[in-house]
């Protein structure tokens, strides 16, 4: 994301003499969203966060999978869609614990005035449900969106084979939550 902030804000990106610098917005889905929040609380150029099905813990993976990969060096999950074995070094989770506080998503979103949208499915894991109320308590002055009988990824499928009514409710209370931050000309859109 550094990268990429980096080059709207020298302008080195096609098309950049029609961007507005002033008003940059993350949407992120699932580790995304999480990486959204954390990336705004460091970056008070980001005028608005939305997270997807966003996690609260950058440690997705249990102590037993953590002990495993510590010791072996690396270990393999399944991504549940695409099925293919993904690769986990050590250093993720020595990364974890050199950066626990600045890896807290929850009191980083506790803490973020920036504003924030946390969507959550309804029928997503119980993991990430968990953590949608762990940041509904500790950061109430977000907003909150649950959408009842949404999955992880809003029902649509790997490879993609076309939006849903959930991804689309996604992007419409999406588009609604950025609209009132936007401004036009020097002026506040309401």
């Amino acid at each position: 994301m550094a990268a990429v902030l980096k080059a709207v804000l020298v302008g080195s990106l096609p098309l950049s003499a029609r961007l507005d610098i002033g008003q940059i917005f993350l949407v992120g889905h699932s580790r995304g969203g999480g990486n959204s929040v954390l990336f705004a609380a460091e970056h008070p150029e980001i005028r608005g966060v939305v997270s997807w099905n966003g996690i609260a813990n950058v440690n997705l993976f249990g102590a037993a999978f953590r002990e495993q990969v510590l010791k072996d060096g690396i270990g393999y999950v399944t991504n549940a869609r695409t099925k293919q074995e993904m690769p986990i070094e050590a250093v993720v989770f020595e990364d974890i614990d050199l950066n626990r506080e600045r890896f807290a998503i929850v009191a980083k979103a506790a803490a973020l005035q920036t504003p924030v949208l946390f969507i959550q499915g309804g029928q997503d894991s119980e993991r990430l449900l968990a953590g949608f109320h762990l940041l509904q308590a500790a950061a109430p002055h977000h907003r909150f969106a649950k959408l009842e009988g949404a999955t992880h990824t809003f029902g649509t499928v790997h490879p993609f084979a076309g939006t849903t009514d959930d991804l689309e409710r996604a992007i419409a209370i999406t588009g609604a939550f950025f609209a009132p931050l936007l401004e036009r000309d020097g002026i506040k859109k309401d």
